[in-house]
């Protein structure tokens, strides 16, 4: 009897660690639907890192929640002031909500802490060359160009070619 007793709370014990185990699934999978909910989980489990935010940020942007985006990046932002992703995010966030200026300043940020980084270059030449600074935009794709984004070949080529009047 004590030896069936036994087996039988093994076999107990061992099912409702699979449940558990189950349900801890599916409430992983949950969260790994889609990206915003994770890092929005991520925020929720760390909120004192600058990296979750920034990441909801960008989700924000790619749905074009502008609004949402800009609190979110500028939330990475005050946890951490020398995260130049968040400036960046922040600054297309700015750019596609029509505030060049903006988005300047904080691509001029995101250089400030890495200047090495392409896309940054890329994306304020692109903002500048919207608002007809041709000359700082050349220099920016230029820039974007040598440190390894072919677009910013390409698009110092082709503003270059526009302001010598050759452009479409």
């Amino acid at each position: 009897m004590n030896r069936s007793f036994t087996s039988l709370l093994a076999v107990f014990t061992l099912l409702i660690l699979v449940l558990c185990c189950t349900a801890a699934s599916r409430e992983r999978n949950r969260v790994w639907r889609n990206r915003l909910i994770l890092w929005q989980d991520v925020t929720r489990k760390s909120p004192n890192k600058a990296r979750g935010y920034n990441n909801v940020g960008v989700n924000y942007c790619k749905g074009r929640q502008l609004d949402l985006a800009i609190v979110n990046c500028s939330k990475a932002i005050e946890l951490n002031p020398r995260y130049g992703d968040a400036y960046l995010t922040r600054g297309n966030a700015y750019d596609e909500a029509g505030e060049p200026e903006k988005a300047i300043d904080d691509y001029t940020k995101a250089l400030n802490i890495n200047p090495v980084d392409s896309f940054t270059y890329y994306n304020r030449g692109v903002t500048l060359s919207k608002i007809g600074k041709v000359n700082e935009a050349i220099a920016d794709y230029e820039q974007a160009c040598k440190y390894g984004t072919e677009a910013g070949c390409e698009a110092a080529r082709l503003a270059r070619e526009k302001r010598q009047g050759r452009g479409k």
